[in-house]
């Protein structure tokens, strides 16, 4: 704006075309999806909070079907990593939780008509049945 003697119309026009840019390109990458990947890949490092992942969409669904066995590892390290943090889901409970949520899908993708297809909940149907 000062060296190429720009108004300020000009100025307010280029960053919001680059804020429209960067919005429409971070919808591209389902966060969900990535945000249940890295917190079981980092779950010796950091917190795993079973309460938000439990709620995540059901795009998600088969990064978060974990084995019980898996899960009360992931709790055992995060007892040992974080004695004074609250525990606020169990590993069975989020199990369970997310079992349910499962067959619910499963049931609700089968009814489904052509109108309400997306992609990302295909993907994760295909994958679940395939497990």
């Amino acid at each position: 704006k000062v060296s190429n003697k720009k108004t300020i119309f000009y100025l307010i026009r280029v960053n919001f075309n680059a804020f429209l840019i960067i919005l429409t390109l971070s919808t591209l990458v389902n966060w969900d999806n990535y945000i249940a990947r890295f917190n079981f890949v980092h779950a010796d490092r950091s917190f795993v909070h079973y309460d938000f992942l439990s709620d995540m969409s059901y795009a998600s669904l088969p990064y978060l079907d974990k084995s019980l066995d898996e899960l009360k590892q992931i709790e055992q390290s995060q007892k040992e990593r974080f004695p004074t943090v609250e525990q606020y889901m169990s590993s069975q409970e989020f199990y369970t939780h997310i079992q349910e949520r499962k067959s619910e899908f499963i049931s609700i993708w089968e009814r489904k008509n052509i109108l309400e297809w997306n992609l990302p909940e295909y993907r994760a149907y295909q994958q679940l049945v395939k497990k």
